[in-house]
């Protein structure tokens, strides 16, 4: 009997998982990858871009977008940022726990990320502190702060939330690179938490230097933003009006074709019945 378990052909039929990067690529969507790549890193810098990766549930989108994220990283200038939001409980947290998360990962770089982190943390502290935050995000922060060697504690005296907020937009305008946040399966959220999140967008949206790629089943994020006492058609039509005023740019994820699907499985029968012939 031959041995096929260290086979490197294509990954078995009976797995969902989405792929990590172009060499499990097996339909070209690495070309709409580096699109959308290209898009995120030369959109206006002067506010945040917000970019939509739509699609119904198993249509791939998790694959493109590990895709587009593979691209990037291969640029030195890109610091790319996942964020899951169904990580944290509660609506209400949701934004300080944004701010505190991608101060702790510009943390982890070096010279100007490290600036720019101190200043994303501190403006998470003022956000902790008037929102009457989680006290999880605020211990973040300060980890933040003392990893940079910029530890203060923040009290009455502390600047105003506008005024850390001003200094944030400062270190950003003179950042030289892109910050790219990637927010996947917001569709699998509850309804309320969906609109926190794309509120959330809203919010941080007109910060520079940022990219936002939000992933999401289009009709679902819709009829979660539109308002529930009216009908479906009415309800999602209110919703699609709120996400154009937020999305900037949007790509459905490619359907694919019945041709592409069947000579994809001729592949896998054929790669599958060599090695029971060589074994005969």
């Amino acid at each position: 009997m031959s041995d096929t378990s260290e086979s490197s052909g294509p990954p078995p039929l009976v797995s969902d998982a989405p792929i990590r990067g172009r060499r499990d690529d097996l339909f070209g969507r690495d070309r709409i990858a580096r699109r959308i790549a290209a898009e995120a890193v030369t959109a206006p810098a002067d506010a945040g871009f917000v970019i939509a990766l739509t699609g119904a549930w198993g249509s791939g989108k998790t694959s493109l977008g590990n895709l587009v994220e593979e691209e990037l990283t291969r640029d030195d200038r890109v610091v790319v940022f996942s964020f899951n939001p169904w990580l944290f409980s509660g609506a209400e947290d949701l934004v300080g726990h944004f701010f505190g998360e991608l101060a702790a990962a510009l943390g982890k770089g070096e010279g100007q990320l490290q600036q720019l982190a101190a200043k994303m943390a501190r403006y998470a502290g003022a956000l902790s502190s008037v929102a009457s935050l989680a006290p999880a995000v605020g211990s973040q922060i300060s980890a933040v702060l003392k990893g940079v060697g910029q530890l203060a504690a923040t009290n009455s005296e502390d600047p105003s939330l506008q005024q850390r907020r001003g200094e944030l937009l400062d270190a950003l305008q003179g950042f030289d690179g892109r910050i790219v946040v990637f927010l996947d399966d917001i569709d699998r959220l509850l309804d309320e938490e969906i609109r926190e999140i794309v509120r959330l967008a809203k919010l941080v949206g007109d910060l520079p230097r940022l990219t936002y790629i939000l992933s999401f089943d289009r009709e679902r994020v819709e009829q979660a933003l539109g308002a529930p006492e009216v009908d479906l058609d009415r309800r999602r039509e209110r919703g699609r009006a709120y996400l154009e005023k937020i999305v900037q740019s949007r790509h459905d994820v490619p359907t694919l074709r019945v041709a592409t699907i069947a000579r994809f499985l001729a592949d896998q029968i054929s790669d599958a019945r060599v090695p029971q012939l060589m074994g005969t």
